[in-house]
């Protein structure tokens, strides 16, 4: 028995339903600080061991205070317990609220998951097998909740993997959020990157990582959350999550914290004084997908109480789970599930015979199949907060009859298999019949990682934009590299140019006959270090056969029109070897994207669509994108002649050309955000915006990337639409878009910007009113508290600035396909895997050889601001065809294709030693580099009649 204060408590069974205190080292070598403790076989030797979880108030660094410190313990057999915390490698402290039990990775072996408070961070404790454990939390999760409470280990969507649920204090209602968090400052002393204030919902994707897709399944917010139970209770064969709420004290009522510590009466007086929160517990059922359904209101388990603790058990034995809550203040709760009653639906009932040393099977690890769904359940009775579920498992099967599979890998990893099981009666697993341990199934990815034969690795430099615009969504100074690909002297063999950030010379790598890559020491690429290198595209700028390169500088963390803003041309010499035209660009300055390669008036001559980005300082003001005619010795900028709404058209985050309509001239797509997509129809080589006539008018989003290629094989071009996906903390829609109003609201010469929703009918702020006041000071005397704030409309908030003031508005946020049905784009919604993150590029290809083309995405956006979610959850996507023109993810154990971080751009080369390369450019880190066996020919954009020479490379884009 875990006690707080006092030490803890351990009872004997005699097995007579008496129980016998006992002094052993678990009490021993006890503090006061133990909140939660487990069983768990940590040696697969067949007995239970114990895991104890603690909450220590020291926050001294440098030893190690059994107070702070989690235990194990490990069971010698016959009452016989020694503490192996040391040598199991627990040695981190924390402040432990949430401890679950499960076989995370499926190797056979259990594993820890540890929910810390305060700033500690999450612990995710891999066994070894050899009753050792490391923290792999970083490398598996890399982001996490902010102050973890109670946390669960479930299954959430039937894949047969165990899932991760850690839960926090977001509010749900716009009011209590701008009450309740302060903001999060990126300059305060306990901030972390990898935290935020959010429950996390991590869904574990094979190969030992997982993705946070918390916003997307609409879990992120549910209050100041205690416990969290995952099970079937409607038993439609999904997972659904039950969450207890509530606070006595809400220390987290941003007035009362002001007047707290303002005060010059007692604290004990003011502690008193701090508002009483009854919040209403929540019920979300899910629904076959990542996505979950809250059904709060009608379930009959909503009340507004204090609930801490939180337990299910069929206590009526009809099939179904009910629900215990221990509520502060009030009398505890008992809530009867009337699924059976009402819905008539089944159960699968497994009841586990362990061994001697485990006969409940609290250390197994279940999977049940039937047809199409794999449910893994870990048996561990520890679940929530402060909570122990007891009983037999319960498998909600909605209609089926019938189970296919039911295996049982026991604690000593023996296994029990029984088959076609009817679930008209309870099925018993009995340990007397395990078989021999299995190894763990390990699928041969198709893509072979063969990074290290290309020793690239680009370094950003730190440039903080959000201390020079406070209320940016993030970083502009780190949006490269955007890497160039083509044979650059002529070997017949593809090389790379990687663009460099700003004390980084961009480089140039050249392919081996064995397929590996070495840095050219003479490229002539590496005179400028000074500027910020966003893109490198590779082209034939003079006709003379070989591949030339155009360098794109941006990045926000210059001065307008700077000279380190200035684009470059470097001519070839025809064998790898580059010479900087100084004369061949306009002698223009400014922050550009990316480019793209089209000859637009059919001279023979590639012609250049630069996107403008943001100008530096100025956010959301925009530089020109640009047309650049070549005239075989030059580039003129011909914008205001051939397509004079152009340089107005925002943000461009990326330029694709295209034969839209299949004229067999070449079009252009820009997109960006706080924008629609323009696609500008090559007529008699004036680019016209055709926009309208397309159907995009009304796609408004914060637009990443454009990637063309015909995916339905019908002859026609279509498009990819990268976006920032549907995982966010606040998202518009088409109906209510998000809105931006830009002006100099407080009279400062800088510009200021004001994000609103609508949350509950009203346009309202969606900054906390420390974040809008940090930037516009002059608020505090219309909002004197936040509660002001949290009351204001948009209206109320806005200043008086004579009208003048931009608005900017956003409703699609999905990544999407544009489907071309000859002469108007369709937008369909690609699968929710692929919204987990921003995607920031594609390649449109057959990468599995089956015939049917695939989308390959990559992404994620690192520099957020600190009071959203961490942009980090994607590790790289690849949707397959099908032949019913759906899209399915491919599991990322099989794919052998994982690229975690924040990848800029992917692209495909042929490999010298056979196969194709997919190439990955990722911000801050080194170039990925993976193999297939097959050659891939991208279903490319540069398929329009005459935009590719012979010696340019299957690019996708250019």
């Amino acid at each position: 028995v875990c006690r707080r204060p006092g030490k803890s408590l351990c009872y004997v069974n005699d097995g007579r339903g008496y129980f016998t205190p006992v002094d052993s080292p678990i009490t021993l070598t006890d503090s006061t600080s133990a909140t939660m403790a487990a069983p768990i076989d940590i040696d697969a030797d067949g007995d239970l061991d114990l895991f104890v979880m603690r909450s220590g108030k020291s926050r001294r660094q440098g030893h190690m205070n059994p107070g702070e410190n989690d235990n194990v313990f490990r069971n010698d057999g016959n009452g016989v317990w020694v503490d192996v915390t040391a040598t199991a490698g627990i040695v981190d402290k924390g402040y432990g609220l949430g401890l679950g039990i499960g076989d995370v990775n499926d190797d056979g072996f259990a594993d820890v998951f540890v929910a810390n408070d305060f700033e500690e961070r999450d612990r995710l404790w891999i066994n070894n097998g050899n009753g050792s454990f490391r923290n792999d939390a970083m490398r598996a999760l890399r982001n996490m909740s902010w102050s973890s409470m109670g946390s669960d280990i479930a299954d959430l969507n039937s894949d047969g993997r165990l899932d991760i649920l850690s839960m926090d204090m977001l509010p749900k209602d716009h009011f209590r959020r701008m009450t309740q968090i302060g903001g999060m400052s990126i300059y305060g002393p306990f901030f972390d990157s990898a935290q935020r204030v959010h429950n996390a919902i991590h869904i574990n994707r094979g190969n030992g990582l997982f993705t946070n897709v918390c916003y997307l399944s609409g879990l992120a917010a549910t209050d100041w959350t205690w416990s969290v139970l995952t099970a079937d209770y409607d038993l439609d064969g999904f997972a659904d999550v039950f969450i207890s709420n509530g606070v006595k004290r809400d220390i987290g009522d941003q007035d009362f914290v002001y007047n707290y510590y303002a005060t010059t009466t007692t604290k004990k007086d003011e502690y008193q004084k701090m508002p009483i929160t009854n919040l209403r517990n929540a019920l979300f059922l899910g629904t076959g997908s990542l996505i979950f359904r809250d059904v709060s209101d009608g379930s009959g388990i909503g009340d507004s109480v204090i609930t801490n603790g939180a337990a299910y058990a069929d206590l009526d034995n009809d099939g179904d789970l009910d629900v215990v809550l221990s509520n502060t203040d009030h009398v505890a709760g008992l809530y009867r599930n009337m699924t059976v009653e009402n819905h008539g639906r089944r159960s699968l009932k497994v009841i586990l015979q362990g061994p001697p040393s485990d006969r409940l099977g609290h250390g197994a690890h279940i999977r049940v199949v039937a047809g199409d769904r794999t449910y893994a359940i870990s048996a561990n009775p520890v679940h929530g907060y402060l909570s122990s579920s007891h009983g037999p498992i319960l498998v909600g099967l909605d209609d089926r009859l019938k189970v296919d599979t039911i295996e049982v890998t026991w604690s000593d990893r023996s296994r029990t298999v029984l088959t076609n099981v009817n679930i008209a009666s309870a099925v018993v697993a009995q340990h007397s019949n395990a078989k021999e341990p299995r190894a763990p199934f390990r699928p041969l990815p198709a893509f072979t990682d063969v990074s290290s034969r290309l020793p690239a690795r680009h370094r950003e430099n730190f440039y903080d934009d959000l201390k020079r615009e406070r209320l940016l969504p993030y970083r502009y100074s780190q949006e490269g590299p955007d890497i160039g690909v083509g044979d650059v002297n002529g070997d017949g063999l593809y090389d790379v140019v990687m663009p460099g950030a700003k004390f980084q010379y961009t480089e140039l790598y050249l392919q081996q006959g064995d397929g590996s890559f070495v840095r050219a020491k003479e490229s002539g690429l590496t005179e400028f270090e000074e500027t910020e290198d966003v893109s490198a595209t590779l082209f034939d700028a003079d006709a003379d056969g070989d591949l030339d390169v155009y360098i794109v500088t941006g990045s926000a963390e210059f001065e307008p029109d700077d000279e380190e803003l200035r684009d470059r041309l470097y001519r070839n010499n025809g064998s790898g070897v580059f010479t900087l035209d100084t004369a061949a660009l306009p002698p223009t300055r400014r922050a550009g994207s990316r480019v793209a390669v089209v000859d637009i008036n059919n001279d023979g001559f590639r012609d250049l669509v630069v996107g403008g980005r943001i100008r530096p300082g100025r956010f959301p003001e925009h530089e020109p994108t640009v047309i650049l005619r070549n005239t075989g010795k030059k580039f003129i900028d011909v914008t205001s002649e051939v397509a004079p709404g152009m340089s107005d058209i925002g943000m461009t985050r990326d330029v694709v050309a295209l034969d839209v309509d299949g004229d067999g001239d070449a079009d252009v797509m820009t997109v960006g955000e706080w924008s629609a997509p323009r696609l500008w129809i090559n007529e008699k080589g004036k680019l016209v915006d055709r926009s309208t006539l397309w159907g995009l008018d009304s796609l408004t989003g914060w637009w990443r990337s454009a990637t063309a290629g015909d995916v339905d094989g019908d002859g026609d071009v279509d498009v990819v639409l990268g976006n920032i996906g549907l995982n966010c903390r606040i998202l518009g829609t088409p109906e209510e878009p998000l809105q931006m109003h830009v002006a100099d609201f407080d009279g400062n010469g800088s510009l200021d910007q004001i994000v609103s929703y609508v949350p509950d009918g009203v346009r309202r702020p969606t900054r906390s009113r420390m974040n809008l006041i940090q930037h516009i000071p002059t608020l505090v005397r219309s909002f004197n508290t936040y509660a002001d704030l949290a009351r204001a409309s948009l209206r109320d908030v806005l200043p008086n600035t004579d009208g003048n003031v931009r608005v900017y508005s956003a409703g699609r946020f999905d990544h999407i396909l544009l489907r071309n049905q000859g002469g108007r784009f369709t937008p369909e919604t690609l699968p929710e895997l692929a919204q987990v993150f921003p995607v920031n590029d594609a390649i449109i290809a057959d990468v599995n050889a089956d015939g049917l083309t695939d989308i390959v995405l990559v992404g994620n956006e690192r520099g957020m601001d600190a009071d959203v979610i961490s942009y980090d959850n994607g590790l790289g996507e690849i949707l397959l065809g099908t032949t019913a023109g759906q899209w399915q993810p491919w599991d990322i154990a099989s794919s052998g294709f994982i690229v975690p971080g924040t990848a800029r751009s992917v692209d495909v080369l042929p490999a010298a030693d056979g196969g194709s390369y997919i190439i990955v450019g990722v911000n801050d880190g080194p170039v990925r580099l993976f193999q297939l066996p097959s050659m891939l020919t991208p279903t490319s954009d540069d398929t329009v009649k005459g935009q590719r020479g012979s010696q340019n490379p299957p690019r996708k884009r250019r």
